[in-house]
């Protein structure tokens, strides 16, 4: 059964950027259409109460979970709403959890933030590297650099307290050096690296010539390691952890058992992975109203989802795959072709090459992590 540890609170089912790889927007499921553009009270203190009911029954004592408000963009709600909904976190969820938002920063204001730090609310921010890196992809409606108005927000945030990081998305038409410079020169000490969401039936762009995308991520991990140790990169970070057999830290490759459950606006559970298939795929088949968390964990499709997730649905070539250890199938849907899931990943022979220069680079990975504690 699955067993949930990770919540995204989707407040804001708009955004007012109009990025042009985004997950919630530009791929097959359009369901964020019908659906409220910003989540009511009555359903945000509802799904409090089924979360806490759900952590109450299913936790033993010491665990900890994570509350992620997202969108669309959280900040959407305003200033007022958003506080209220931090405050009534805090309070009905208690003290094992941990708060957060991801945003484009964008309508972030130091006020905010001033309010914000007395609940340890923690923020990470969508950003992908300088304005040449930004502006390929994340502009406004209407087509305007949205660069200056996310760089206020972290000269902000890296004087916040609870700043948890940046989230980049990779071009591989843009050069990594530049990216980990800007974010070293900004003062940014944890990144997250996203790989575009694609899948066989859905390729990405950097796909279309081989070698283009693994030939980015040898440079960026090269340089990485090379000048920016004290630049935590998780996933880079996690494949070496990997190697020596710990367990993997992102939910994209290997055995990530912190199963991740999305509630929209609408109330509805979701998982946001599934954006990439269909319309409508995203849609668990409940809501908060109908279903407990427990009940919705124990259901024929989460059973199956679970299943799914944590590695049943490997191919033969996946199984017997030498970086099976720091791969493990790579992350699921972008395994998907023609509705099975019996396939290696769209980016399989990209990921192969990157992964195999970690090994023959770092042949003791044990002695590369203790250089990275350094």
């Amino acid at each position: 059964m699955a067993h949930f540890y990770h919540f995204v609170i989707k407040v804001a089912s708009r955004c007012n950027l109009a990025c042009d790889y985004c997950f919630m927007y530009e791929h097959e499921d359009q369901s964020w259409r019908s659906m409220p553009s910003i989540m009511s009270r009555e359903d945000f203190e509802q799904t409090l109460n089924r979360i806490a009911e759900y952590t109450k029954i299913e936790f033993v004592e010491g665990d900890r979970f994570r509350f992620i408000l997202h969108g669309g963009e959280p900040l959407l709600v305003g200033e007022k709403k958003l506080l209220w909904m931090v405050e009534r976190a805090r309070e009905i969820l208690g003290d094992n959890v941990d708060l957060g938002m991801q945003t484009n920063g964008t309508l972030l204001t130091s006020s905010m933030l001033e309010s914000l730090e007395k609940y340890s609310f923690g923020i990470g921010l969508s950003l992908d590297g300088p304005k040449s890196h930004n502006d390929t992809h994340r502009l406004t409606h209407d087509k305007k650099s949205s660069f200056e108005s996310t760089e206020n927000a972290l000269k902000l945030l890296t004087q916040y307290q609870h700043f948890g990081g940046i989230l980049a998305v990779i071009d591989p038409y843009n050069s990594p050096r530049e990216l980990l410079d800007y974010f070293h020169k900004m003062g940014v000490v944890d990144v997250d690296l996203c790989v575009p969401y694609a899948s066989h039936d859905v390729p990405h762009l950097g796909l279309i010539q081989p070698g283009l995308f693994s030939d980015w991520l040898k440079d960026c991990f090269d340089y990485w390691f090379e000048n920016y140790q004290d630049m935590k990169i998780r996933w880079f970070e996690s494949t070496l952890g990997m190697m020596i057999g710990s367990p993997s830290q992102v939910d994209t490759s290997g055995e990530y058992e912190q199963f991740l459950l999305t509630i929209d606006t609408d109330g509805s559970y979701r998982n946001d992975y599934l954006r990439i298939v269909e319309d409508g795929a995203s849609f668990l088949g409940s809501d908060i109203w109908k279903a407990s968390i427990s009940e919705l964990a124990d259901s024929e499709k989460l059973r199956e989802l679970d299943g799914v997730i944590n590695g049943e649905s490997l191919c033969d070539t996946c199984l017997n795959c030498r970086n099976r250890d720091v791969c493990g199938g790579f992350w699921w849907t972008s395994r998907l072709k023609e509705g099975d899931l019996d396939n290696v990943s769209v980016y399989c022979d990209e990921l192969m090459s990157f992964f195999d220069h970690i090994k023959e680079t770092h042949s003791n990975p044990l002695i590369a992590l203790q250089n990275l504690a350094k």
